[in-house]
């Protein structure tokens, strides 16, 4: 996704289920301007991601998880020069540890992605904060924003 190779080719693009921000700063960047060349003009973009408002308020550096006989214990980090959050999952089966994921992901204000989509030609039609389309809010579980290619 950070080498789009399309020129104009798309009346649509979506990026769901928070695919977005794995990358640094730079190829992030990168990833929308791909977007942006990949649209016809008056294309539209839905990105869908984590709500950076949300987390930041109710963060939590320890988490567990329960699925079945498996046991998540998630540690978390935030590093707010970089607005990253970077997730160590440790996995467990009847005690022991059996797997470990490690992520880590930028977040991004709305002001902030208002502001890379309009720097790689797209101009933000609407912010939500659920996938039903509800009005964005500090407090909605998501962030989706919708652009189009101007």
């Amino acid at each position: 996704m950070r080498h789009l190779e399309f020129h104009e080719e798309f009346d649509k693009v979506y990026n769901y289920f928070t695919s977005f921000g794995y990358f640094s700063d730079e190829d992030n960047f990168e990833v929308l301007k791909g977007v942006s060349r990949a649209l016809k003009r008056g294309g539209l973009f839905l990105l869908e991601t984590l709500n950076f408002l949300r987390i930041f308020k109710n963060f939590q550096y320890r988490n567990f998880i329960l699925g079945g006989d498996l046991v998540c214990l998630e540690t978390t980090n935030f590093d707010p020069l970089t607005q990253r959050i970077s997730t160590k999952r440790d996995i467990y089966k009847g005690g022991e540890k059996i797997a470990e994921r490690n992520h880590s992901i930028r977040l991004y204000t709305p002001a902030e992605l208002e502001f890379l989509f309009k720097m790689s030609g797209m101009r933000v039609r609407n912010f939500y904060g659920s996938a039903g389309f509800e009005p964005y809010s500090e407090n909605s579980a998501r962030l989706i924003v919708v652009a189009e290619k101007f």
